[in-house]
């Protein structure tokens, strides 16, 4: 099952204070939050890990960042970050598979 996710960071948040003044990026772990916030929104699974993310773009607060989720072999999911055309990360996540996040069964 495949899922997807439209977030957008809002230029106000916090985080983006100083990060970079005059030329505003989303930090990485920002990025990486929503992440797994799609993976445990879709009941897959609680992360215990993030064994390879790459950054290829920089976000600007307030673009929508389209978070597509694939599952992999068992214990992974594939996740890649778009906004519009360009390709702003990629990666692997490691996922708990003996308990689904937020759930009271299989």
């Amino acid at each position: 099952m495949v899922l997807e996710r439209v977030v957008t960071i809002d230029p106000g948040h916090p985080a983006l204070a100083g990060h970079f003044p005059g030329h505003p990026v989303v930090p990485g772990v920002l990025i990486l939050g929503e992440v797994m916030n799609a993976i445990q929104a879709g009941s897959l699974n609680t992360i215990v890990g993030i064994p390879r993310v790459k950054f290829l773009s920089p976000l600007r607060p307030g673009d929508p960042l389209c978070i597509r989720i694939e599952p992999q072999e068992k214990g992974r999911v594939a996740f890649t970050c778009m906004a519009g055309v360009r390709r702003v990360a990629a990666g692997v996540m490691e996922i708990d598979a003996s308990a689904r996040a937020g759930s009271g069964g299989p």
